[in-house]
């Protein structure tokens, strides 16, 4: 009769096996989210995009429109920048997540720890984070994120000077229209002091 030897794992081990297992399906599901935002920002991006090519091919009708209409025409630009702004904050928290999950698991693993810079999350950091990025790619980072909503404003004051011309409509649309871009303005700023600090 064969004797069976059962061969315990000690507790210890056995929990930092757990851990790391448990980490590392968060690590995953936060790469995940993070890739599946990236998406998201990709596709609304072009979507306002072809909105702007669309309006400006139709840009001739627009006189035809009452002095109101007119100066909403961009409406639906500012609302597609305006969730890529929340889009970018979310990214933002959400990388900062992805590292405390990094750290956790780094901790369980020998990796040199002046390499860690150049592994997972952080060696992205380093391209895409304005204050860490070197400045070839600070000046790209500042124009991806400056140059649609410089576009933005400049069309949407085309159409309000150009279509809505005078009076108090005129006011009211300058006044709504910078409001948000002080919102943008606030919002982008809370948005990169929640960015990932490495």
């Amino acid at each position: 009769m064969k004797r069976h030897h059962n061969t315990s794992v000690p507790s210890g081990q056995a929990g930092a096996t757990i851990e790391v297992a448990a980490l590392g399906s968060m690590y995953q599901a936060e790469r995940s989210e993070n890739v599946s935002l990236l998406n998201t920002n990709i596709a609304l991006l072009g979507a306002v995009l072809a909105y702007a090519a669309a309006s400006v091919a139709f840009l001739d009708k627009v006189p035809q429109l009452p002095r109101a209409a007119a100066g909403l025409v961009p409406i639906p630009l500012w609302v597609g920048m305006l969730y890529s702004t929340v889009l970018v904050a979310l990214t933002g928290r959400r990388g900062s997540s992805a590292l405390i999950v990094e750290e956790a698991l780094f901790s369980h693993t020998g990796l040199d720890p002046r390499k860690r810079n150049r592994v997972g999350s952080k060696a992205g950091e380093y391209i895409v984070n304005p204050t860490l990025a070197p400045w070839p790619y600070r000046i790209i980072i500042a124009l991806v994120y400056v140059v649609p909503w410089l576009l933005v404003g400049l069309y949407t004051t085309h159409l309000v000077v150009t279509y809505v011309r005078t009076g108090p409509l005129v006011y009211a649309m300058g006044t709504g229209y910078t409001l948000l871009l002080l919102l943008v303005s606030t919002a982008y700023i809370r948005a990169f002091r929640d960015r990932p600090r490495l």
